[in-house]
């Protein structure tokens, strides 16, 4: 009866799951969540480090994958540069709570800051400079850093969003034993 004892962390698994399927639906919907002047907030960054601050590495790398999966899949190149980011970042940032750092706010925002300035700098690197597109060092500067600013500013909703989910699900598997 592996399914009873596990009840809860399906459940919650399942919710983080949909939660990927729609933050990715309003981050890559035009017009759905707002843009600041050329600035894109990508929400799945924040959300895929905060599930991990919560979960177990593996847990966290399979919701990374999704995360990425789907962002690629929205994306115009199909190259699996975001799930690879994503399922990289997934780990690290469980291993890293897990053994050396504080599940915290703070820690939140500075994982976060970190992964968005290295996704926008390896995507600006690797496709826009590498393509050799004219004006690529004005459109880090008026684009690219805006998005990672914007996407920092928007963790501390999904910190304490996941952490309630994460606490409610949690306690109720504790109060079933």
């Amino acid at each position: 009866m592996r399914f009873r004892e596990n009840k809860e962390e399906y459940k919650r698994n399942g919710i983080f799951l949909l939660l990927i399927v729609f933050t990715a639906i309003l981050q890559n919907t035009n017009g759905l969540f707002p843009k600041i002047y050329n600035a894109s907030a990508m929400l799945i960054i924040p959300l895929v480090i905060c599930i991990s601050m919560f979960e177990r590495e593996m847990i966290s790398m399979l919701m990374g994958l999704a995360a990425g999966l789907i962002w690629d899949f929205y994306s115009a190149r199909m190259d699996g540069f975001y799930s690879l980011l994503l399922v990289l970042t997934g780990f690290f940032c469980s291993y890293l709570i897990r053994r050396y750092m504080r599940n915290n706010i703070v820690t939140a925002i500075f994982y976060t800051a970190i992964c968005s300035l290295g996704c926008v700098l390896a995507y600006w690197l690797f496709f826009v400079t590498a393509g050799g597109m004219q004006g690529a060092g004005h459109l880090l500067l008026v684009k690219y850093l805006p998005s990672a600013l914007y996407t920092v500013v928007l963790t501390p909703v999904y910190y304490y969003f996941i952490k309630m989910i994460s606490l409610k699900y949690r306690e109720a598997a504790v109060a079933e034993e």
